[in-house]
């Protein structure tokens, strides 16, 4: 296989493992019961040594590295390489992005269970006190030998797993940088919280930036390109590969003015040159855009007033392949766009930038960035956009052009509008 194509699969074997044991969901988790731990563990083991020729695709990082070549419970000790352990917890990081997936290992110490920083050498100079700030653990002298081949650790310790391309590997940490850290959550000096924090700054510094680019497109909201985020968005949906969607039916509601369904006619997308057309999250004042759901009830509370009973709805069947923009939330990414889209996608849409709820029925700037993804995606010839509905636990579509791909036989009606009730 080629490099990036390995690339991906280590990144890939090690999510996959951790989610088929502890679930996909995305979450960090701390675990310091011994026999959960063991079970853990254990299954971790299982699923590892299923394939033991990819066991290279997964490292474990402190001051060095190393690829895995023997990973099993047995006799209540953890056998990781040539090292014996009893692990006194576990902190996992389950996120759907797999660079960020990591498991810290914290060891007992076979002589003593309270890290102190007095029974450790460091590398430093003789009479310089000891900061954990730029001073290196040397573990070679709590690392105690039981045998020709296993080692054990009379101090507690810790390390951090990953996949072999995960974070650590992408040269954003050096391991002196990841020593240092975890040296500082061994000695307390921060949390597991802090920890990770730290080690997903690239998340939290793009947090920062699309508040920035959302700040600067309320203001200049004809100027999104001026923003370098504005600039990267329109980038990444240029190049990216567009998701096709065929053979589907959604449904189109409008709310009831008398008691009956609007005609097929009725249920289509207002015309623009003859009603008013609002800022939708996806169209501008004047856009006509045909917005539906994947299923009833969703379509109804996406349009329909809370305290309306029932409504005229329609059925619309995506016949053909209809290109499309891919913005709904995934646990995980399977990763076949590129990583900087990947990254990107998951803040847009898992820290809900583009799903905010309106808060004034004059003013809508949570609108603004969404609108912009929908600029470009109209630019770059994407028909629509997928994305997850804000009202009800569903998936909307909205689809730019309905008259055109109407036309063309992609989408059609067959059954006439009907009464949907919610009651």
């Amino acid at each position: 296989m080629d490099h990036k194509t390995y690339v991906l699969e280590t990144r890939r074997h090690f999510s996959n493992i951790i989610r088929s044991v502890l679930g996909d969901e995305p979450r960090t988790i701390t675990i310091s019961d011994k026999i959960q731990i063991d079970t853990i563990l254990t299954e971790i083991s299982k699923k590892i040594n299923l394939e033991v020729d990819k066991m290279s695709y997964i490292w474990w990082w402190r001051s060095g590295n190393n690829h895995l070549n023997k990973f099993e419970m047995s006799d209540n000790y953890f056998y990781l390489n040539d090292w014996k352990l009893k692990i006194k917890e576990l902190y996992i990081n389950i996120s759907p992005i797999s660079i960020f997936d990591f498991i810290i290992f914290r060891v007992k110490g076979e002589e003593n269970d309270i890290p102190n920083t007095e029974n450790y050498e460091w590398n430093k100079d003789e009479w310089s006190e000891l900061d954990l700030n730029k001073h290196t653990l040397l573990d070679f002298s709590i690392r105690k030998q039981l045998n020709d081949y296993i080692d054990y650790f009379s101090q507690p310790y810790n390390f951090i797993l990953t996949a072999q391309f995960g974070l650590p590997n992408l040269n954003i940490y050096s391991d002196t940088l990841i020593e240092r850290m975890l040296n500082k959550l061994l000695f307390e000096e921060i949390s597991y919280e802090d920890f990770k924090n730290w080690y997903v700054q690239i998340l939290v510094s793009l947090k920062k930036e699309i508040e920035a680019f959302y700040e600067h497109i309320v203001k200049f909201p004809m100027l999104a390109l001026e923003h370098k985020l504005g600039k990267r968005l329109h980038d990444n949906i240029k190049n990216l590969n567009k998701y096709e969607l065929s053979d589907q039916v959604f449904y189109r509601a409008r709310a009831l003015t008398k008691y009956f369904p609007y005609d097929e006619a009725g249920m289509w997308n207002p015309p623009a040159d003859k009603v008013a057309v609002y800022e939708g999250r996806y169209n501008h004042f004047g856009q006509s855009f045909l917005y539906m759901a994947a299923d009833e009830e969703t379509a109804f509370k996406e349009v329909i007033p809370e305290w309306h009973g029932s409504c005229s709805m329609i059925k619309i069947k995506l016949q053909d392949s209809v290109k499309l923009l891919d913005l709904r939330k995934v646990n995980f990414y399977k990763e076949s766009n590129s990583l900087e889209y990947v990254i990107l996608h998951y803040m847009l849409v898992h820290e809900g930038t583009i799903s905010q709820e309106t808060k004034n029925p004059y003013i809508k700037p949570e609108y603004v960035v969404p609108r912009f993804l929908a600029d470009c995606a109209r630019l770059y010839k994407f028909e629509g956009i997928l994305f997850n509905s804000t009202k009800n636990n569903g998936i909307n579509l909205v689809l730019f052009e309905p008259k055109l791909l109407k036309e063309t036989g992609k989408i059609f009606t067959y059954e006439d509008p009907y009464i949907y009730s919610k009651i």
